[in-house]
């Protein structure tokens, strides 16, 4: 992840330029539609105006909570295949992969549900809506490994022992990797404010 710039983001300065802008032209049009329908003596549109200028106000306030809203929800969702990646990684790491023994099946089973979150099934498809190529790109060579992992549990020959390390290898060293992968997914912006 990118190390923390006390300087406030330039995403941040125009936020508050455009809060600060709309609302400056909104109160300067009242004042402005006001002193208008002062000079043409026009007193009982006065509180039309302002009504008008309070909903317009409460629109934009509206607006912005709305797309700030919907930058959490997308966080929320990336976030929750972001940990099922790490979670896979991890378990792949911590425990190996499809062993075929009795006593690892039932770790085979809550590996592959991990994997069906992420990169397989409705976790790939989610996927596609809300990562970039470089997600999908890493999900289908995740989602290679873990086929050709989970299809050759028992390497017979020192090819297959070969294709099951380079496998192995990746699965593992994936998880070093994905905070630097995912960081242009998951920035929210400096939350601590």
């Amino acid at each position: 992840m990118p190390a923390h710039n006390s300087s406030p983001d330039i995403d941040d300065i125009i936020s508050k330029l455009t809060w600060n802008g709309v609302t400056g032209f909104l109160i300067l049009g009242f004042l402005a539609s006001f002193a208008i329908l002062v000079i043409a003596g026009k007193w009982e549109i006065v509180p039309a105006t302002l009504f008008t200028t309070i909903a317009a106000w409460f629109s934009y306030a509206a607006l912005r909570y709305s797309r700030e809203k919907f930058r959490l929800d997308l966080f929320d969702k990336r976030f929750e295949i972001y940990s099922s990646t790490v979670n896979f990684c991890g378990r792949v790491q911590q425990i190996g992969l499809f062993s075929d023994t009795p006593e690892q099946r039932s770790e085979n089973v809550e590996t592959m549900r991990i994997a069906e979150e992420c990169f397989r099934g409705l976790g790939y498809h989610k996927s596609l809506a809300l990562f970039g190529g470089d997600i999908h790109d890493l999900f289908k060579e995740l989602n290679t490994a873990c086929s050709w992992l989970s299809s050759r549990p028992n390497p017979r020959d020192d090819n297959e022992w070969k294709q099951w390390l380079k496998h192995s290898e990746f699965v593992v060293t994936t998880v070093d990797r994905l905070p630097d992968l995912f960081a242009p997914y998951m920035h929210f912006g400096d939350y601590r404010r």
